[in-house]
């Protein structure tokens, strides 16, 4: 009720306590509460306020709630043993425990719950619970509920092992905390006696520690080395140790220490080797505490010691054993690569000689592993030294993959180096072997070499510019018989089979590779030596000496070789040879030519040719009667440029079409006995003529085809007419000569030439003679040799013999003058690589051919009065 200015108004506080007076006028009131909450207690009832114009005042009343009765309840409901339901025996209480609570509420406001023993709060040992009323909004339930606390009776510090319970009788209480009671808290207790023994807590620290990898073992870990017990005593009794021994399983005696905490080794640092293996539980059989005594002179007969941890858990798989041995043996390794397959490589070892790439663990017969149920097997190394070194000195150098690792000297005989293996298991424990003897290697010792042969050769012979042929023609008649190698060792000697040779075959089917290998014959020994092995020695070139035959296989065969000594050291490169073997004549077809021959003009002629193994070359030429004077034409048609380019031939070629388009030549003219043009030897073409070579210089039978009567033009004599040519010769050379081929290991020397100047003039009166051959006219030079018994034979009626031709330069820049005669000079030069096919002691001869297109006519000189004869120099 407020009483003032405008007399007495009521107001009724709404559920939360509040109220309000309105539109009252200014002046001060009397405020007063009446009918308050049964239960509250108010310090006044009434209040004094003045409020002026526009103004709000407040005027609180606050109660407080009057204490309430007591009626809430606890009681220890149980004490188990750990999460089980077995009550513990109060006068014998030990580990871990569980104390079950039964609460009451009642109408009273519980906001803590706690377990103390000895009036100390335990360990995660109160619950707080909500400050509210029962029956208000986030109060604990009114009815009876049981929490559960959970107190660990053998606790202790695991740095210092003081227990945090001592061994005594204890008040375990159950309290409660209340909120707005007539008291506190309520509370209930009863004894407990704890009773833990006393311990050693033991962990199991091993110098080494690994998972296994054999037999039933595989992922268990291992120990090896020293086996540390790290000992923390926990006395619950409350007394101190002043000595502990403890026993290892599997050592036979103990170890003792009065230092707390404290440790004990066992192994053989500590004197005290563990024997063989262990595999078994981690329990009281294996740590045994020997004997203990407490400071107060009493025996610490109880105490037993416990595991506290380790790495492998509660097992102990121990291996001190080291791995056990095999033989070691040098492997004698002879397998040559086949050159088709790659580098040559020959690892080792004949008589106990090694190279530097000698890998020592090639020479292990096996892989040691360790014994059943071991750790197994870890690493196998080498170690090379002295053979007047122990094994023990020798293991103790660095290791080694292969012989050159171990920066050895070179040896002067096969015993002066020895090898030692140290394997080692997964724990580190070792066992060593030396280098036994047995089977094709008798000694303990090795010789180092690191050299292989040298000065190898095949006969003087140099690159693959020297080629052996066989053909069904008359270079060669016979084979040239062994090819003969030769090469020189300082050192190791040659091996048992000093030279492997390997022969390859090309054929229009394909490429055979190996045919065969050719061994020599045993030669041992630090000395030159020479090996003769026959070229056509692998089938199917099978016979000896290497005559041609029909058993003969045609084809291309490419020989390899290489030397190797006793260390297996082989020469880095192959000496090589290429070998062609073809007795099969090619075929050709008839040639094609056309229906007119005209001069100043250029026709085609054609032919369909095959062989067996491998086309060359196709040459056609003209016929002019009778007297088989064969002009070749200007031109040869080649089915490849290179005929020994076997090393890189993919396909043979086997047929094909050869043409040629060249000035049509309608006669010819020779000269007589001065170098004059002879109008009595000029003769019209009579037909076209082909011969094919393949690549073995067989040629095919000359094949022709007659021209019709009346299809060809008639020449012209180049000695008559108002300005007739007087002479047509070759002049130089003047002297016999000798001209290098480039082949052969002698050097071009002692009078031999690597190339040759040859001239030929053309004359007629002076002031009068024009240039001869036409403005548009040729010269061509015919190199060519004499294949007695050739097909056709002849010196330039042969397509096999001649070498080459070559235009040469315009007539008009090779004037010369004089009184009586004007001339028209010539040259030309013939080198080395010319003729480097020619066989040497080959004579060859020169002849100038000129031809004039608007005649149609060519003119032949006679062959140069001296010959040039080939000889082998580079």
């Amino acid at each position: 009720k407020a009483t003032g200015p405008d007399g007495d108004k009521s107001a009724v506080s709404d559920v939360g306590g509040s109220y309000s007076f309105n539109g009252l006028r200014a002046g001060t009131y009397t405020i007063e509460i009446s009918n308050v909450p049964s239960g509250y207690t108010f310090a006044t009832t009434s209040a004094t306020v003045t409020v002026g114009v526009g103004e709000a005042k407040s005027a609180p009343f606050v109660g407080t709630k009057d204490a309430e009765e007591v009626d809430a309840q606890v009681i220890i409901k149980s004490v188990t043993k750990g999460t089980t339901d077995t009550p513990v025996n109060p006068a014998a209480v030990t580990g871990q425990i569980d104390v079950t609570l039964a609460i009451d509420p009642g109408s009273n406001t519980i906001t803590k719950v706690c377990v103390l023993l000895d009036d100390q709060e335990v360990a995660n040992g109160c619950q707080t619970l909500s400050s509210a009323a029962p029956g208000e909004e986030g109060a604990e339930p009114a009815s009876t509920f049981e929490p559960v606390f959970s107190i660990s009776t053998a606790d202790f510090d695991g740095n210092t092992g003081e227990p945090k319970y001592l061994n005594k009788s204890y008040k375990l209480s159950a309290k409660l905390t209340l909120a707005g009671a007539k008291q506190s808290s309520v509370e209930t207790s009863m004894q407990l006696t704890f009773a833990n023994k006393d311990d050693i807590k033991i962990t199991l620290m091993p110098e080494k520690s690994v998972v296994g990898t054999l037999g039933p073992n595989v992922g268990n870990v291992f120990f090896g080395g020293d086996q540390t017990l790290e000992l923390l005593p926990v006395l619950y009794s409350g007394k101190s140790l002043q000595t502990l021994t403890m026993a290892f399983s599997g050592t036979g005696s103990w170890q003792t220490t009065s230092t707390f905490p404290g440790s004990v080794t066992f192994g053989a640092d500590a004197g005290e080797p563990l024997a063989g293996y262990q595999s078994a539980a981690i329990d009281a059989d294996f740590f045994k505490v020997q004997a203990a005594l407490y400071t107060d002179g009493t025996a610490a007969t109880a105490l037993v010691g416990t595991l506290a941890g380790g790495p492998n858990g509660t097992r102990a798989n121990i291996d001190e054993v080291a791995p056990p041995v095999v033989t070691l043996n040098l492997t004698d390794q002879t397998a040559v690569t086949v050159p088709a397959a790659g580098v040559p490589t020959q690892l080792c070892c004949s008589n106990n000689w090694v190279g530097p790439d000698y890998a020592f663990k090639s020479g292990l017969a096996s892989t040691p592993n360790d014994a059943a149920g071991g750790v197994g097997y870890g690493a196998t190394t080498f170690h090379v030294g002295a053979a007047s070194m122990t094994t023990a000195e020798i293991a103790a150098l660095p290791a080694v993959t292969k012989a050159s690792d171990a920066g050895l000297t070179l040896s002067l005989v096969n015993t002066e180096k020895s090898v030692v293996a140290v394997y080692t298991d997964l724990l580190g424990n070792q066992s060593m072997t030396r280098l036994a003897g047995s089977g094709n290697n008798p000694l303990t010792a090795f010789g180092y070499d690191n050299t292989a042969p040298t000065d190898q050769a095949i006969d003087t012979l140099t690159d693959l510019a020297d080629q052996v042929i066989f053909n069904a023609g008359p270079a060669p008649a016979a084979g040239p018989g062994p090819l003969t190698f030769s090469a020189s060792e300082d050192r190791s000697g040659f091996s048992a089979v000093p030279l492997r040779a390997w022969m390859s075959q090309i054929t229009a089917a394909g490429t055979t590779w190996p045919v065969g290998e050719v061994a020599s014959g045993a030669l041992v020994g630090p000395v030159n030596v020479a090996s003769s092995v026959p070229v056509c020695a692998a089938a199917p070139m099978n016979t000896a000496p290497c005559t041609p035959n029909k058993t003969v296989a045609d084809g291309y065969y490419h020989f390899e070789g290489t030397y190797n000594n006793q260390a297996g050291l082989i020469f880095p490169t192959w000496v090589m040879r290429d070998v062609l073997v073809d007795q099969t004549l090619p075929v050709q077809n008839n040639v094609q030519t056309p229906s007119q021959v005209k001069k100043n003009t250029q026709i085609t002629v054609s032919a369909l040719v095959t062989d067996n193994l491998d086309l060359w070359a196709t040459s056609f030429g003209f016929d002019f009667g009778g007297d088989n004077v064969f002009v070749p034409l200007a031109d040869t048609y080649k089915f490849q440029t290179n005929r020994w380019d076997v090393g890189s031939k993919t396909d043979l070629i086997t047929s094909g079409t050869a043409q040629v388009t060249v000035d049509a030549v309608v006669a010819r003219e020779r000269v007589d006995g001065t170098g004059a043009p002879d109008a009595a030897s000029l003769a019209s073409a009579t037909f076209v003529r082909a011969i094919t070579m393949d690549a073995a210089g067989n040629a095919s039978g000359p094949v022709q085809n007659n021209f019709i009567a009346g299809t060809v033009d008639a020449g012209t004599d180049y000695g008559a007419g108002a300005t007739p040519m007087t002479g047509w010769m070759v002049t130089q050379p003047s002297a016999a000569m000798s001209l290098c081929n480039g082949t052969g290991a002698a050097t071009c020397g002692g009078g031999a030439v690597k190339s040759v100047t040859v001239k030929v003039v053309a004359t007629g009166a002076a002031g009068t003679y024009p240039f001869p051959f036409g403005t548009s006219g040729k010269v061509w030079f015919y190199v060519n040799y004499d294949t007695p018994g050739g097909p056709v034979g002849g010196f330039y009626s042969a397509a096999d013999t001649w070498l080459l031709q070559s235009p040469v330069l315009d007539g008009t820049s090779a004037t010369i003058m004089d009184a009586a005669n004007r001339t028209y000079t010539y040259t030309f030069t013939l080198t080395s690589d010319m003729v480097a096919n020619v066989p040497a002691g080959t004579g060859i001869n020169i002849v100038a051919v000129g031809f004039d297109p608007a005649t149609g006519t060519a003119l032949i000189s006679e062959p140069q009065a001296v010959a040039v004869t080939v000889v082998a120099g580079n």
